[in-house]
């Protein structure tokens, strides 16, 4: 290998946005999964994955062009793996109507989609 070390990650698991391990076997390295320099590289590229889905969210119908950033606030919670998303946004988010179209294109794009909610359904379950 022509290169000092290789950095792999991947999506999300229950608990970070991402998940990255740096490998420099040639330095001595064999394994650092604490690597702020590795983290700061991959953070643009996990932030452009959810910003396409934000754009696929709106693009594919489910959000009007005027609620670009309730599509922002949607792929960030889809991409970092949230379980629940509260809020009182009647209009996009807690729609009954909206949701299953949100769902579906989250899906279609890999990502489990997250409960959208009010806090009070989410106390009622």
């Amino acid at each position: 290998m022509d290169r000092p070390g290789v950095i792999v990650s991947g999506p999300e698991d229950e608990t970070y946005d991402f998940v990255s391990r740096y490998f420099a076997p040639a330095k001595g390295i064999p394994e650092d999964p604490v690597t702020g320099a590795a983290h700061c590289m991959l953070a643009p590229y996990w932030a452009r994955k959810a910003a396409r889905l934000a754009r696929e969210l709106v693009e594919r119908g489910p959000l009007p062009s005027t609620a670009v950033l309730d599509a922002l606030h949607i792929s960030v919670a889809v991409s970092g793996g949230v379980g629940y998303l509260l809020t009182w946004n009647f209009k996009h988010l807690a729609n009954a109507q909206m949701r299953s179209r949100i769902d579906k294109v989250c899906s279609a794009y890999g990502y489990l989609p997250c409960v959208i909610c009010t806090p009070e359904e989410l106390s009622e379950e």
